[in-house]
């Protein structure tokens, strides 16, 4: 069977929500940051990651 979005989507719905994704990636990212000794800006990560996953994606 071929994979759809839509079959991905029911499958995990918490991807639907870009909100949602965009709070998974800054704690990702803030707990790789405090694994590696650093202090993380939370602000800073949160308006990266915002920029970063408001963009389109690349057409291949």
């Amino acid at each position: 069977m071929k994979t759809t979005v839509k079959r991905i989507t029911d499958r995990f719905p918490h991807l639907r929500d870009s909100a949602a994704r965009q709070q998974m990636l800054v704690r990702n990212a803030v707990g790789s940051a405090q694994v590696e000794g650093i202090r993380p800006d939370e602000a800073r990560l949160r308006e990266a990651v915002v920029k970063t996953t408001d963009r389109p994606a690349p057409h291949s």
